[in-house]
């Protein structure tokens, strides 16, 4: 079967290299289908573009990748599918029946499916899931309006050829790097993520290291794991800094604060991980842990941003306090405040607002969560007073990524 497999992400601050469809292609062509990739993240006429690749390539399907559906945190609330939307309907227009993924459609699988008029929505893993859906397509099979890559048979060894079906160069000379991925899924129950208590699948980590050296050996070095957090299982983080150690990889990681020893720190700088940004939340962690974390990072020599969540339900504004006097002490290179959330219908967060209506208040935007909604307990200009002084704190406002803030120091 002939597969298009396109990205219609533009946002180019920095641009982000759409890895999802790097793996699914390389599944797919496994299982013998002709694919191919259109990248739109730098094409100035999408319907032009669109056109000329149906001419060329005749897919007999679109499989549509969606990395947000809105811009979360950032006061401006862009809704993407209003453009994704306008993209979906020149397929449409096409005679092609449309199929989305990627982590963005985690956050209202349903609502995602039926605003862009697709015929199934894949959440989670896309890889097994398009090969299955592509089948069944082959086949004049009905689809089901969703599949849950997590619920289907998961191979840890599949490697795919990167750097092949995507413009790498012109992705770097505007800032942005190469992701690689050692896991799928997250156990945490942070109540505002989309990813929270989901299934994890951990790939094999020698093929980790085949696939990043050769990346490497193109000229692409500088990575970003895009894993949840890498320490979502601890042992698995050790297995891939060891894996990784001696391939020249330089690369940042999202960590959860806990478990992080001296042993697993050490691992990371062995691997060539120089920047971490270590997830915080100061309604549920204890600042003494969350302040040992960066210590230890510092004191294995990697670079060190904190992503502090700040003002969930239930908090009282010392906790807070406590914690940002806690990692002030601890010395990381830079904090980011979040006091602002956005509200996904299916969180802890939506869940507890519609529990308690009282909730509410904090609450503006979309009551039913599928468009922008946020949610917003602390006043933001009160907490710039408790960060007042602290030169590494800012209220984070989703502008730049930490890779590119740590780098920039």
């Amino acid at each position: 079967m002939r597969i298009g497999l396109i990205n219609p992400n533009r946002l180019r601050q920095p641009p982000v290299l759409p890895i999802g469809l790097e793996y699914v292609a390389g599944a797919l062509r496994q299982a013998g289908h002709d694919v191919r990739v259109l990248d739109l993240c730098f094409v100035n006429d999408p319907a032009a573009e669109i056109g000329r690749f149906v001419r060329e390539h005749r897919p007999q399907a679109a499989f549509l990748t969606i990395r947000n559906v809105d811009s979360v945190i950032n006061a401006e609330e862009r809704f993407f599918l209003e453009e994704h939307r306008q993209i979906a309907a020149l397929l449409a227009n096409e005679g092609l029946p449309l199929v989305v993924g990627g982590a963005g459609v985690v956050a209202a699988p349903k609502f995602v499916r039926d605003y862009l008029g697709a015929r199934t929505a894949v959440v989670g893993p896309g890889e097994r899931a398009a090969v299955a859906i592509a089948e069944a397509m082959a086949n004049g099979a009905d689809l089901p309006e969703l599949v849950d890559g997590f619920a289907l048979p998961f191979d840890p060894r599949l490697a795919v050829d990167r750097a092949v079906d995507l413009d790498y160069a012109t992705y770097y000379a505007r800032d942005g790097i190469a992701g690689f991925t050692s896991s799928y899924g997250c156990p945490g129950a942070c109540a505002f993520c989309i990813e929270a208590r989901t299934p994890v699948r951990l790939r094999d980590p020698a093929v980790v290291r085949e696939e990043v050296r050769s990346l490497v050996e193109r000229g692409w070095s500088r990575m970003h794991l895009c894993d949840a957090e890498l320490n979502v299982s601890y042992r698995h983080a050790l297995a891939v800094c060891e894996a990784l150690a001696g391939t020249g990889v330089r690369w940042a990681t999202y960590l959860r604060h806990r478990p992080l020893d001296p042993r697993l720190s050490a691992a990371l700088r062995e691997a060539g991980c120089d920047m971490a940004t270590v997830t915080v939340t100061s309604a549920t962690d204890r600042p003494e842990d969350a302040a040992q974390a960066v210590g230890r990072l510092r004191e294995a020599g990697i670079r060190v941003a904190v992503d502090l969540s700040c003002g969930l339900p239930g908090e009282r504004p010392e906790q807070a306090r406590e914690m940002i006097r806690a990692l002030h002490q601890a010395g990381a290179q830079r904090v980011g405040v979040t006091v602002r959330f956005r509200v996904y219908p299916n969180t802890r967060l939506a869940h507890a607002i519609r529990r308690d209506p009282a909730e509410r208040r904090w609450t503006h935007g979309d009551p039913e969560f599928s468009r922008p909604a946020a949610y917003c307990r602390f006043d933001p200009a009160e907490v710039c007073e408790w960060i007042a002084g602290m030169a590494e704190f800012a209220i984070d406002t989703g502008e730049a990524v930490n890779y590119q803030r740590l780098q920039a120091e």
